[in-house]
């Protein structure tokens, strides 16, 4: 009788999990998916997108951090974050990581043992590498004699986007400049003697490593180049806390001011509105020659210079700005001139400013100081000791 209930009792257990067990699975499976499936929805999103943007729009500031690795060279490698797609892969998500992830997402849950397994590695994706080939010769069987293949050849563009944190909304962000990429098979694949269809996958598939294997080398050379060290920043020991700008004269907009060179201290309040330094800095244009300045050129010089940049700024942000209306006031003084620079501040309000300089010419160089401040409040007195750090140069 013992041993007959003993059978009996191990029956019972073979029947399944018991509702607990059942109930406890259920809410692994919606809590990993809560978790989860908004983060790869989204990545999912951004990969297609990646189709549709302009390729050769460079629209995100280069980032090496994290390293880039494939997916498809070690699936099991815990720093492993990339996909990579061929473009007529994209807009369907026919595989990949990303793919196989949203297509079972699609399909009837699995288990929670499964999802825990795929969904943290679908989460971690982090770039997508877009191949865009210019030259894709398929590898094929010669039947002639003993079965070879010939031919198997690719040439592409890899443009590399960050699809967990991109620039703003559902759109990927261009990482790095694209890059050229070559893959030739050369070695020896294995294949069917019949079934064709299973043949040309196979040598497909054993080209596409050969390609992985040759963006993963190209990444690695690119991460392993020593990176310049960017010069120490300058400082105005006069004006703690100022921030030092450099660039060529004509800028990009303004090209058709004098050729030379800027040099430029903001104050810490530059663009904070309600700062007592808000757009206050001072600057030096340093021309390669001498310039004959009157009023009525130095009015000319800085409604070129300041509608470039106004228009500029205001059209990368899409904001409208009638640059007619910019306009300056110019007074002669002993020294050089005075101004009044009637403007809109594009680069935080989008409101009217009046801003105010004091210009010393020294030669073929103009050493200015500029704030919306009236004359006589404090920052003016800043202005004076930071214009010091912005010197001309001896000719």
């Amino acid at each position: 009788m013992l041993s007959c209930a003993l059978a009996i009792t191990a029956c019972k257990k073979d029947d399944g999990p018991s509702k607990a067990e059942l109930r406890a699975e259920a809410k692994q499976v919606r809590d990993l998916l809560a978790k989860y499936k908004p983060i790869i929805e989204a990545a999912g999103k951004r990969a297609r997108a990646a189709a549709k943007v302009g390729l050769d729009d460079k629209n995100g500031t280069p980032i090496d951090r994290p390293p880039i690795k494939l997916f498809e060279l070690d699936m099991n490698a815990a720093d492993s974050n990339a996909d990579v797609l061929f473009a007529d892969e994209v807009p369907t998500l026919k595989r990949g990581i990303l793919g196989s992830c949203i297509s079972r997402l699609a399909r009837e849950v699995p288990s929670a043992y499964i999802l825990k397994d795929i969904l943290p590695r679908c989460a971690r994706t982090r770039y997508l590498l877009l191949v865009k080939p210019e030259v894709y010769v398929k590898p094929r069987i010669t039947t002639a004699g003993i079965r070879k293949y010939s031919g198997g050849t690719i040439r592409a563009h890899v443009f590399v986007y960050d699809i967990a944190k991109p620039g703003g909304g559902d759109l990927p962000w261009l990482v790095r400049a694209p890059f050229l990429v070559e893959a030739k098979l050369t070695e020896t694949v294995r294949v069917r003697e019949s079934e064709t269809k299973h043949t040309d996958y196979t040598l497909n598939e054993a080209l596409r490593k050969v390609l992985l294997k040759n963006i993963a080398k190209k990444l690695s050379a690119a991460a392993a180049k020593p990176k310049t060290r960017k010069p120490t920043a300058r400082v105005c020991k006069q004006a703690p806390g100022w921030r030092y700008e450099r660039i060529k004269l004509p800028p990009e907009f303004a090209p058709k001011m004098p050729p030379g060179s800027e040099e430029l201290f903001f104050a810490p309040g530059m663009f904070k509105p309600k700062a007592p330094d808000y757009f206050s800095y001072v600057f030096s244009l340093a021309f390669d020659k001498v310039h004959k300045w009157n009023a009525k050129i130095m009015r000319k010089l800085l409604n070129m210079y300041y509608r470039g940049l106004i228009g500029a700024v205001g059209k990368s942000k899409k904001v409208q700005v009638d640059l007619g209306k910019i306009d300056s006031n110019v007074a002669m003084t002993p020294a050089g001139f005075t101004a009044t620079v009637s403007l809109v501040d594009t680069f935080t309000t989008n409101k009217p400013l009046a801003l105010r300089m004091k210009i010393t010419v020294r030669g073929a160089c103009l050493q200015v100081s500029a704030s919306p401040a009236r004359v006589g409040k404090p920052v003016w007195k800043q202005l004076a000791r930071a214009v010091d750090c912005v010197p001309c140069p001896k000719r």
